[in-house]
Parts: structure tokens; sequence; C-alpha cells
């Protein structure tokens, strides 16, 4: 997994990025300029303090390393948690991102017989 550093690159994303949102995240998906995704994690000061704020960015991104495994990322893309996501249980976080990273179609996944995705909720 390979995350976004700079900041141009988040501007990038969220101004020309696509926006898909469920009860937990946001996440703006847009086609990488390199060969494979990368992921970035954003937490507002409205969060609370900077503990506050990195115990919620590492929380999502062991739920994507744990729920998702090692995922080949399709797409670019910056998730932004909301409130909700603080006080959430560790499965439910790895439920809703895993779901909404489907929806927005930034990881290469499993696909049945018809060439559908398989998303399990």
């Amino acid at each position: 997994m390979e995350k976004l550093r700079s900041a141009r690159e988040f501007r990038r994303i969220l101004d020309h990025g696509r926006s898909y949102a469920n009860a937990l995240f946001v996440v703006y998906a847009l086609p990488p300029e390199g060969p494979s995704g990368r992921i970035g994690v954003v937490v507002g000061r409205k969060f609370g303090t900077a503990v506050v704020r990195n115990r919620v960015r590492r929380r999502v991104l062991e739920a994507f390393r744990q729920g998702l495994g090692d995922p080949e990322m399709v797409k670019d893309v910056v998730i932004i948690p909301r409130h909700a996501a603080r006080d959430a249980e560790f499965r439910d976080l790895c439920r809703a991102l895993w779901h909404i990273l489907y929806t927005a179609h930034a990881l290469r996944g499993p696909q049945d017989a018809s060439g559908e995705r398989d998303v399990r909720i």
C-alpha cells in the first residue's frame, strides 16, 4: 500500500475526484497518475486534539490493512472519516471502509461469473 504524501497530490484528488459517502466515511477517488493507486487519510481539526486525530487516522489505516488484506488499488483515494468513525467499533470501520472503496471502484477485487464485483456487507 502506497500513501499519498504531498499536499499537491491530496489537492488534485479533492478538486477533481468523484466523492462517495456512507455513515462513517467520505471518499474521493481519481485515476492515478502513476502505475498504481495510493491512499491518504485526512482528519480535520474538528475531531479534537492531535492525539485523537492521529488515533482515528491509525484506526482507518489499520482497518484498510486488516479488513482488506493487501488489495490492489486502481485509483488514488482520499479517505475522510466522519465523526461517527471516532467511536465506531473496529469491525464496523472495516465493513464501512471495504464497502465504500468497492462502491468507488477503487480496488481490484474478486469477480463472480457474471463479471460483477463481489461486494459483501
